[in-house]
């Protein structure tokens, strides 16, 4: 029996954006716990917005259709934002927006998109975790044409002999 911590998806075609990941797998978990509580409302609030729906949508639904759930699900985006809007303007921990986020408004997981944007979140407000290394890209040249530039190299490096005046 496979770990709960593997996922493996049997493809050698890419994976779709809208394709989810469960919101009880320890690696999602993971990911939402690395950003601050104001970058995972920002976050969440993006999610909410209209041309992101079609990865990012939340479990909207009726309140009595729902049970064991700490969390009910809301009746439209826009109770959603308020909802967002209100836990900005009081105090609290992350832990608290994570849950909501994966207990409640997204329960059902969250898209491949939606890690995405997290680890993107995540970049933009550490961008020193990353070490980049920028290189340049040359040609490669042959054995001949390397000798021949180091040659007309040294020739044009070194000073002629002169002889002393008579």
């Amino acid at each position: 029996m496979p770990t709960r911590s593997s996922l493996t998806l049997p493809t050698t075609s890419s994976l779709l954006s809208t394709h989810k990941l469960p919101s009880s797998h320890p690696s999602v978990t993971k990911t939402l716990l690395r950003l601050s509580r104001p970058s995972l409302l920002k976050l969440a609030r993006e999610w909410l917005k209209p041309h992101n729906q079609s990865t990012c949508r939340p479990v909207l639904g009726e309140r009595e259709n729902e049970t064991g759930s700490f969390y009910d699900p809301a009746y439209s985006l826009e109770e959603l934002q308020e909802t967002y809007s209100e836990l900005e303007k009081r105090k609290g921990g992350k832990r608290e927006v994570v849950d909501r986020i994966l207990e409640g408004d997204w329960r059902d997981g969250l898209s491949l998109r939606q890690i995405a944007m997290t680890d993107t979140q995540y970049f933009l407000d550490h961008p020193t975790s990353q070490r980049w290394v920028a290189l340049k890209l040359v040609k490669a040249q042959s054995e001949d044409s390397q000798s021949r530039e180091k040659k007309r190299r040294n020739n044009n490096t070194q000073t002629p002999a002169q002889e002393p005046p008579p």
